[in-house]
C-alpha cells in the first residue's frame, strides 16, 4: 500500500472532547497538549476499553496494546472519531508532526510517518533559526491588523 498524502491541518480543540489512552511519557505528553489546546481531555491510562471513544472528536492511543489498539480502531470508524494510534500508522486518521512553539506562530514539520527522527532533527533546526522574538513579532502584527479591520481598511491592503 502507497504512502498516504496527509492533508495539513491546525485544529481548533476547545472544549472538544479528546481521548488519550496509555499510561506511559508519550500519553501524559499528548494529553497535555491536547490540553494546552484547550481540549477537554479525558485520560485512560490503560488500554482500550468499548465505549472509550463514544463522544469523542478525536483520540490517541499511546497503549502500545496491540488488541486494543485494533478494537480502538473499529470503535472510532463507527463512532466517526479521528484517531491516532501511536507508531501504528496504517491504524491512524492523522498524524502528530513536530513542532516549534513561538508565541502564535508554529511551525509544523511531518516526514508523512517515514522518519519521526528526521522530523525532530529538521525541528531542532527550526528552533535555532527563529528565536521568541517571532512569536513576539506575531502578536504586534496581530493587533495591527485587528485594529485596521475595525477601522475598516480592507483586508487586501492588509
Amino acid at each position: 500500500m502507497s504512502q498516504p498524502r496527509y492533508f495539513p491541518a491546525f485544529l481548533d480543540l476547545r472544549g472538544r472532547r479528546c481521548v488519550v489512552l496509555g499510561s506511559g511519557q508519550i500519553a501524559t505528553d499528548k494529553a497535555t497538549a491536547l490540553h494546552d489546546a484547550g481540549a477537554t481531555v479525558i485520560r485512560h491510562e490503560r488500554a482500550f476499553r468499548n465505549s472509550d471513544l463514544a463522544g469523542a472528536f478525536l483520540a490517541v492511543d499511546a497503549s502500545g496494546d496491540a488488541a486494543g489498539q485494533e478494537a480502538a480502531r473499529r470503535e472510532a470508524d463507527t463512532e466517526h472519531v479521528l484517531l491516532n494510534v501511536v507508531d501504528v500508522a496504517d491504524r491512524c486518521d492523522w498524524i502528530a508532526p513536530a513542532v516549534v512553539h513561538r508565541g502564535p506562530v508554529q511551525i509544523a514539520i511531518s516526514t508523512s510517518g517515514e522518519s519521526p527522527f528526521l522530523a525532530s532533527t529538521l525541528r531542532a533546526r527550526i528552533e535555532a533559526l527563529f528565536g521568541s522574538e517571532w512569536g513576539r513579532f506575531a502578536e504586534v502584527v496581530g493587533r495591527v491588523r485587528r485594529r485596521l479591520r475595525r477601522r475598516g481598511i480592507a483586508a487586501d491592503a492588509q
